[in-house]
């Protein structure tokens, strides 16, 4: 739903603890994946998380060296600290169990960082806070993104697949 890009830095005169390489994320370059991220509100979501609630996550989570979004125009843009040799998922090409158990794992510290946190309501964009609007992705918007999905990844969707997200 969104573009990410590593950049690898050059200094003329780099300070000791200057990155060698750094990670920003851009609003999606295809119209249809850039309308869905604003749609559903993930660009906005992404870059309030970094700016409010990632440093207290239980988590290891890029620091940011620069975070800022437009609500009006979706346009975001997060540059990161590039934790390679860590590598983004894929998920056509899915995980080892070994991985998915370890997602499982820092998703269940994750969670754990704020629970029950009283503050999380007053934050209109928490999907599910006191103070959030109701969410974009009701049944039939996921039912409609899921038909979308499976017709542009066909040749890639086993069938078994498709039978569970059906």
């Amino acid at each position: 739903i969104g573009d990410s890009v590593r950049f690898d830095i050059d200094y003329a005169h780099a300070p000791t603890d200057a990155p060698s390489s750094l990670v920003g994320k851009f609003p999606a370059a295809g119209a249809e994946s850039r309308e869905t991220g604003g749609k559903l509100g993930n660009y906005f979501r992404e870059v309030r998380f970094y700016q409010t609630l990632a440093a207290g996550a239980r988590v290891r989570t890029p620091r940011p060296w620069f975070a800022e979004v437009d609500p009006e125009t979706h346009d975001f843009t997060l540059i990161l600290e590039d934790l390679a040799p860590a590598e983004p998922g894929d998920q056509l090409r899915g995980v080892t169990l070994e991985q998915a158990r370890g997602v499982m794992i820092e998703a269940a510290k994750l969670h754990a960082s704020h629970w029950e946190d009283p503050e999380l309501d007053d934050l209109p964009w928490v999907s599910g806070s006191k103070a959030s609007p109701p969410g974009a992705a009701t049944p039939d918007a996921v039912a409609a993104l899921w038909a979308d999905f499976k017709t542009r990844y066909a040749g890639r969707i086993q069938p078994d697949w498709s039978e569970v997200g059906d």
